[in-house]
């Protein structure tokens, strides 16, 4: 059976062949042919931690209130825990700044209408002619 590298699976035989290893740039042959490409394998470290039974209920009553996984729920959490600011604060600074700069500026629907012209139906047309 091959080995993992960083939680990838195996490999399927008739694949990349039986075993999983890495190349001669240091990443692994998954990596390099693109049949993996989770972020979280490159640019994270796993970890496992034993949580309360209680603990585990309210991360996932958070997880599915927000739509979102149960370790993006304990990522959120360390970070604000931690105090680790994950640039939202920056981007809402900006959005708030550039609020109202353009005042004359169409609203997105009407830019939009002026950008396309016509309906699509009307452009196909066009096209035909």
């Amino acid at each position: 059976m091959g080995r993992t590298y960083r939680g990838a699976p195996d490999t399927q035989p008739g694949r990349l062949g039986s075993v999983v290893g890495a190349g001669p740039e240091g990443r692994p042959q998954w990596f390099r042919r693109g049949l993996r490409t989770d972020v979280y394998c490159c640019c994270m470290k796993r970890t496992q931690i034993y949580i309360s039974e209680e603990q585990e209920r309210e991360i996932a009553a958070r997880a599915h209130d927000a739509g979102v996984s149960k370790a993006e729920v304990i990522r959120r959490l360390l970070d604000d825990g931690l105090g680790i600011n994950d640039g939202t604060e920056a981007r809402e600074r900006a959005i708030d700044e550039t609020f109202g700069i353009l005042p004359d500026a169409p609203d997105w629907q009407e830019w939009l209408a002026s950008v396309r012209g016509s309906s699509a139906d009307e452009r196909l047309r066009r096209l035909d002619r």
